[in-house]
């Protein structure tokens, strides 16, 4: 199965329910790429990064089930990377599940997690129902890499505060069945000198790197942290080039785009057309690897 990118859009996605920005108000009238889902990044059938609250969508959309899945990596805890609920809804599934599914990230993360899991129960029941019987929350240790089914996966730390106290979101290093290694780094921000300095000591080049451009053509201060708009993110591809990391050929996929960024898909497309990196703009259910 290919990995598929299901969702590209920002924490209010696009359209924002609440906006009548031009953005918002394109995407209502014209759809197609326009329409940016939360971000989620499914790698095969048993393997996901993030658990989108519109991942109802993104599986109807794509015409998926997530029967099959074994392995969720959360970046970090915020309400458009984790659905917490939705995980519950698994319990539905028909025939019955038994498998167990884990829920791997920052300990800071799965803290919060484990918290939001303990509230959804029936409080009045003396014996309430466990929703999350058959999930498990295992905390992965920032730069050490683990072996998972036929993923080998490198936590590493971005500059990206989640809700946790102390928590710094993850972005991973990954190397898939088909011996394709890549980067998924949502959400980002310039990256720690700790990062920076063990991304130069891999002594690997990626195949390809799913990234995020949050903020668009909006205006940043140089080397912020957090978010990335696009002149940050050629300053972090121009890093990741000096380090060996990338090459100029290797595809950078765009997403977690919000609608404050100015432009349409296509317009973003044209806009860096002329670049001298080998940059894609992402729409939900894009196919990459």
């Amino acid at each position: 199965m290919p990995s598929i990118i299901l969702g590209t859009g920002a924490s209010e996605a696009i359209p924002c329910i609440y906006c009548q920005c031009q953005i918002c108000e394109n995407a209502r009238n014209l759809g197609g790429k326009d329409i940016r889902t939360r971000s989620d990044f499914l790698i095969n059938e048993t393997s996901i990064i993030d658990f989108s609250p519109d991942l109802f969508l993104q599986s109807q959309k794509n015409g998926i089930t997530l029967r099959k899945l074994k392995n969720i990596f959360i970046t970090h805890f915020h309400d458009d990377h984790v659905n917490v609920y939705e995980m519950a809804v698994r319990g539905s599934g028909r025939p019955k599940l038994e498998s167990l599914v884990n829920i791997y990230g920052s300990p800071q993360a799965l803290k919060h997690i484990a918290k939001v899991m303990s509230l959804l129960k029936d409080h009045t029941n003396k014996n309430p129902t466990n929703f999350f019987s058959k999930h498990s929350l295992i905390p992965l240790e920032p730069y050490c890499e683990v072996s998972i089914d036929d993923l080998k996966v490198t936590p590493i730390l971005s500059s990206h505060y989640g809700y946790g106290i102390n928590e710094i979101g993850y972005n991973y290093l990954i190397t898939d069945g088909d011996n394709l290694t890549f980067l998924y780094a949502v959400d980002t921000g310039w990256y720690q000198d700790e990062t920076w300095e063990f991304l130069k000591n891999l002594n690997k080049q990626l195949d390809y790197a799913v990234m995020e451009c949050t903020y668009g053509d909006q205006f940043l201060p140089p080397y912020q942290e957090g978010h990335f708009n696009f002149t940050n993110l050629i300053e972090a591809i121009k890093k990741m080039a000096s380090i060996g990391l990338i090459t100029k050929a290797t595809p950078i996929y765009l997403t977690h785009i919000c609608h404050l960024h100015s432009k349409t898909h296509t317009e973003t497309e044209n806009m860096l057309k002329d670049s001298e990196w080998n940059i894609k703009v992402a729409y939900d259910g894009m196919i990459v690897g």
